[in-house]
């Protein structure tokens, strides 16, 4: 039978100490450099109870660094001279130190990469704008890449110029293509409850539950400690969410004892929803997934993202009435034109066609 263990990285400082030394068999790994105590009720209870759980860090044989991945994949960073490699090491760094997003950050130096590529071996600092431009076009005619895809392009380009090279915004302000801005994709109500009412899996559920009842992205649910879930006040905590910013929403009555057994059953130390290591946050793919079989199950046959989940939220609370203000607030937005996209989809706010007044 294997031994499942619990590892700690825990800082030097005494009062923290005696608390790790209050868990049954912990004892420091010399090797590891960690303190380790076997997994167990017990010891996780201790653990929470003494606020613990976010020193947890992951198994040595599950460590691994996040990797950044790119298109075209190794290729391109065995083919980039040793110039560009310290082109794409220094706007790693920049990003890192301006505290992008982990996500925003891998984007952002696959693009380069990719760029670089493009040029084999010339001195990024002399390529010029209309070389820029003709790169993009070439990504068009042949790659087919999404306005999105474009503008990803262009924002990593400039981020090397303008904040690592330093050179002036001007010289290299390509034109972006214009933007496609489609309707949300919207389930109904019956939908919805059909995915929740045929997924039987606890855990599932209530991230499922999470997605349409508190309009949450799916990052925000993955992000999502047990503390952020406050019963008293019936509050969801959302921390440092898109524009790292935070935001109360309401936890719904109908969620809240889902949760309790949830927390019961799985006793999750430092994310609300853990993956199969402990401490390792849950995974944005099996999320995914989770909503994927839920749909299928529910026999939707179009394709089902969680990201509409929470355009559902929103269009739901709009055609019940609610002010369009307190959903922007709920959601997120800076801007009340992004929560005003949920009008041409609600249904209540669909004039009557003349069609439909006719005689027969």
């Amino acid at each position: 039978m294997h031994m499942r263990y619990l590892y700690l990285n825990i800082p030097y400082d005494q009062e923290l100490m005696a608390r790790v030394r209050s868990i049954p068999g912990a004892h420091w790994n010399r090797d590891l450099r960690l303190w380790q105590a076997q997994d167990n009720k017990q010891v996780r209870k201790v653990i929470a109870n003494k606020n613990l759980g976010r020193h947890l860090c992951l198994a040595p044989e599950s460590k691994h660094q996040e990797v950044e991945t790119s298109k075209p994949t190794d290729q391109v960073r065995i083919a980039l001279t040793a110039l560009q490699q310290v082109a794409v090491q220094r706007t790693s760094e920049t990003l890192t130190r301006r505290q992008y997003a982990f996500n925003t950050k891998k984007s952002y130096v696959a693009a380069l990469r990719g760029y670089l590529f493009y040029f084999k071996d010339r001195d990024p600092a002399d390529i010029t704008k209309a070389e820029i431009e003709a790169y993009l076009l070439y990504k068009v005619e042949h790659s087919q890449i999404s306005e999105s895809t474009q503008n990803l392009i262009i924002n990593a380009i400039k981020f090397y110029y303008e904040h690592v090279l330093s050179l002036p915004r001007t010289r290299y302000d390509v034109a972006r293509p214009r933007k496609h801005d489609p309707l949300p994709k919207v389930l109904a109500r019956e939908e919805v409850s059909k995915m929740l009412a045929r997924t039987e899996n606890l855990k599932h559920k209530c991230m499922l539950m999470l997605l349409y009842g508190g309009g949450l992205r799916l990052s925000e649910v993955l992000e999502l400690t047990p503390e952020d879930i406050n019963s008293k006040r019936m509050t969801i905590k959302v921390r440092r969410s898109k524009g790292k910013k935070d935001r109360v929403v309401p936890l719904p009555e109908r969620l809240l004892v889902p949760l309790r057994n949830y927390y019961r059953a799985y006793e999750p130390l430092t994310w609300l929803f853990e993956g199969s290591t402990v401490g390792e946050r849950y995974s944005p793919r099996s999320l995914q997934k989770v909503v994927k079989t839920a749909a299928s199950r529910a026999n939707i046959e179009r394709p089902v993202t969680a990201h509409m989940l929470r355009h559902s939220y929103a269009t739901h609370l709009l055609e019940a009435g609610t002010d369009i203000r307190y959903i922007q607030e709920v959601l997120g937005h800076n801007s009340i034109k992004t929560t005003e996209r949920y009008t041409h989809v609600a249904m209540s706010q669909k004039p009557v066609s003349p069609l439909d007044g006719l005689d027969d």
